[in-house]
């Protein structure tokens, strides 16, 4: 270590400071050229590793690309059966509609008929009566016809006793 500051150490290590082009053959000149061997490695290494990373990105570029543009169809298909799909709901939402109408509309037929079955009920009924009223009316007639054609008969036939016959 005290060599370092004597006179003689000093005029060694300044050619190996002040000549660091320069080959002295010294301890250092090994030392730089594993160094610069080791440096070129490395720089290889890097250049390598950034090659690598700059494929890698393209590929995850490409992969990233792929999966958008297969999401960006199943998006599309997505978007396909969601407008189906509300086509559908519409659709159906009509027919809810009609259908109560319908049901409003049946229900309100179904008043309507229950009220003209119950008028024709007593219809029905009240024809009955004024059926049977006929048939009695009928048989009253025809008693009283039957009681004139026998009357007329008996007068014809007391008629016909009581005449004398005639002489031709």
């Amino acid at each position: 270590m005290f060599q370092r500051f004597t006179g003689a150490a000093k005029s060694g290590a300044s050619a190996a400071v002040g000549g660091a082009g320069a080959s002295t053959g010294g301890p250092f000149d090994a030392e730089r050229a594993e160094l610069q061997v080791r440096l070129a490695e490395q720089e290889r290494r890097v250049e390598r590793q950034r090659k690598e990373a700059a494929e890698l990105a393209g590929k995850m570029a490409e992969m990233r690309l792929e999966q958008l543009e297969r999401w960006g169809g199943e998006a599309g298909r997505l978007w396909r059966r969601i407008e189906e799909m509300r086509l559908t709901c519409d659709q159906a939402g009509r027919l809810q509609r009609e259908s109560t109408e319908w049901r409003v509309r049946a229900e309100s037929l179904q008043e309507t008929l229950a009220k003209e079955s119950q008028r024709w009920v007593g219809e029905r009924v009240s024809l009955q009566f004024a059926s049977q009223q006929l048939r009695l009316v009928v048989d009253q007639w025809l008693d009283r016809f039957q009681g004139a054609v026998e009357e007329i008969s008996s007068i014809k036939l007391e008629s016909e006793e009581n005449r004398p016959a005639r002489q031709d």
